[in-house]
């Protein structure tokens, strides 16, 4: 384990992406239309 050069955070941050992910598909299928879940989604898919 000493040359773990692994940086933490940035497996954190690669989680919550793919959460993020998970939940667009979701909202994409199950949400019903409004303005709040369009810009929500908008702003999930333009990193997806």
């Amino acid at each position: 384990m000493e040359n773990d050069k692994r940086i933490y955070k940035w497996n954190n941050v690669k989680l919550f992406l793919i959460f993020l992910v998970i939940f667009g598909h979701i909202l994409d299928r199950e949400a019903s239309p409004s303005r709040l879940m369009e810009t929500i989604n908008f702003w999930i898919y333009s990193f997806h």
